[in-house]
């Protein structure tokens, strides 16, 4: 309990009066995310992103026929899955990446604006880095299997839904993008490379509609079914 409340701490500390007017507005759903999280940073932003996509984007999924419901193979830390007339999506959410406190971002040269870093890849336990001889002797090979071990496969989720908080300071902002669409690692084409770039601007491969993004999903599968085959491992 003493880490929560030291975590809750830290992250007020970082607040801005505009900050703490978001948390006050929002402190229910803030609070009962925070007791439900690692007490960590980190697992604490991850965990209160995924609490906002369950207040402000799942009602509006529910509306249109889709219901939440559970998979054996899907284990990520933060993810929903939908279900609708035997139809199957899988949700990986996660948070804009901070450095130093703000988050990190890119200035590409080609006049589209700023790009936001999201970081996509697995929690693995120090249990799982061991047995899988990530250590001294083998630091190089260790270093690349762990690399691996984190990152996702294409066909590992289908949506990716990214909070703006740290860049936007509303709890309540989502960008969305189909997991197909994002950019694989240079030296394994069938992972997702664990940072990707995400625009506050709803253009390319990113939409603020969630179900913009659930409609490119069923236009690219042509309507049959979408399992989750490939199962998540975060052990």
């Amino acid at each position: 309990m003493r880490r929560s409340v030291n975590v809750i701490k830290q992250l007020l500390d970082e607040c801005s009066d505009q900050d703490r007017d978001e948390w006050k507005s929002h402190a229910q759903t803030i609070l009962w995310a925070v007791r439900g999280s690692d007490p960590t940073p980190k697992s604490v932003r991850g965990a209160i992103a995924a609490a906002f996509f369950e207040d402000t984007v799942m009602p509006r999924i529910v509306k249109s026929g889709w219901k939440r419901t559970s998979s054996a193979d899907h284990k990520a830390p933060f993810s929903i899955v939908i279900e609708k007339n035997g139809l199957i999506v899988r949700i990986l959410i996660t948070i804009l990446q901070l450095e130093a406190g703000k988050p990190r971002r890119q200035h590409p040269q080609n006049g589209q604006g700023d790009r936001y870093v999201v970081q996509v890849q697995k929690k693995l336990s120090r249990a799982r880095v061991v047995k899988g001889g990530l250590n001294a002797e083998h630091r190089e090979t260790g270093e690349s299997k762990l690399s691996q071990a984190r990152a996702y496969r294409f066909e590992d989720f289908d949506i990716l839904a990214v909070n703006l908080h740290p860049a936007t300071r509303r709890w309540t902002e989502f960008r969305f993008a189909l997991s197909t669409r994002l950019t694989a690692r240079k030296d394994q084409p069938s992972l997702i490379a664990a940072s990707q770039l995400a625009s506050l601007d709803p253009v390319g491969l990113w939409t603020n509609d969630f179900a913009v993004c659930l409609d490119w999903l069923l236009k690219e599968t042509a309507g049959t079914a979408i399992r989750g085959t490939s199962a998540v491992d975060t052990s």
